[in-house]
């Protein structure tokens, strides 16, 4: 059996991640490979955000696609949320305040151009 290329791969973390939001009362709408960033996640409240989840468990980087969505996003400020933990998952909406020296979690830019370092409105 041949593996998936790469960039038809998903993240053996993902599911686990997509459930605490799922649980949370957000939606996950994932995204097909290549379009920048594993999938928008909608949160209760009106929000919208742009998420790519990476495996602690192996090396990566971010691909060519999802550095130019990254880019796109914070050139209109909007965050690009990189998410490898279950703790990152629950504190990008709001169920646990960010750990401290946590250098993966991105807060989020609300609509109206808020910025949410702790990655919920306060």
């Amino acid at each position: 059996m041949t593996r998936p290329s790469r960039a038809n791969r998903r993240d053996a973390n993902e599911p686990a991640l997509v459930k605490i939001w799922t649980d949370a009362g957000c939606a996950w709408y994932p995204q097909q490979p290549g379009q920048g960033c594993d999938g928008f996640l909608v949160v209760p409240g009106g929000h919208v955000l742009v998420t790519e989840i990476k495996n602690p468990a192996t090396r990566w980087e971010l691909t060519p696609d999802e550095l130019r969505m990254r880019d796109e996003c914070e050139r209109r400020g909007v965050a690009y949320n990189v998410i490898l933990y279950d703790f990152e998952a629950r504190a990008l909406i709001g169920l646990q305040d960010k750990p401290i020296n946590d250098v993966h979690f991105i807060a989020y830019v609300d609509g109206d151009g808020t910025y949410h370092p702790t990655g919920k409105a306060e």
